[in-house]
């Protein structure tokens, strides 16, 4: 792809003069018409804001189609006949394509960088401009484990609480423990009863 040359003011003015003459100069029509005609024709050029002649070109030609395309659809509508209605309508179908190709010729002219302009980065600017980096994702932590048991040592048996004593333990509880020792208090008791109370003894045969 050439570079973009920028065209002088001069030239771009005569430019369009002559596309003026070949494009709006129709026979017939009155001066307001052909001077309506030529406004409509250099805003639509401009509009585009060509740079150099390559794209003031093609600027002027897609105004020129559209007047072809304007034409052969008056055609294709006040056609008497079938035949003249088919030509028409396949003439209007080719300058429709061909407009559509020149506005993309021309958007591809229009990327064209401008003379004397670097498009190329140099080594110095490539080297500040380094690629970053992707960002390392953090680790992920380990899932705490079990201490193991130690291999010999038994797991401390697990204390049961006590169970608290009866403060008054009851005779039916005590068993047989217990009327044994209230049989000997009662001896103990009839031992301790004075002589005089005693009952007297009975002789000896």
């Amino acid at each position: 792809m050439t570079a973009c040359h920028p065209f002088p003011a001069d030239l771009a003015q005569n430019f369009l003069a002559q596309a003026t003459r070949a494009l709006c100069d129709r026979p017939g029509e009155t001066r307001p018409d052909a001077e309506a005609r030529t406004r409509q024709m250099v805003h639509t050029a401009l509009g585009f804001e060509p740079r150099d002649g390559a794209e003031l070109m093609l600027a002027t030609l897609i105004y020129g189609q559209m007047a072809l395309i304007l034409d052969a659809t008056h055609e294709v509508f006040h056609a008497e006949t079938a035949p003249q209605k088919h030509r028409a309508r396949a003439g209007l179908l080719a300058l429709n394509r061909a407009l559509l190709g020149t506005m993309r010729e021309l958007r591809l002219q229009q990327k064209r960088p401008l003379a004397g302009q670097d498009t190329e980065q140099p080594e110095s600017a490539k080297d500040q401009n380094p690629k970053p980096t992707a960002k390392p994702e953090p680790p992920h932590p380990d899932p705490v484990k079990p201490k193991p048991t130690p291999t010999g040592q038994a797991h401390p048996p697990s204390a049961k609480p006590a169970r608290p004593p009866h403060a008054n333990p009851s005779p039916d509880a005590a068993g047989g423990d217990g009327l044994l020792a209230n049989f000997q208090k009662t001896l103990a008791a009839l031992h301790k009863i004075s002589p005089a109370a005693a009952p007297p003894a009975r002789p000896a045969a």
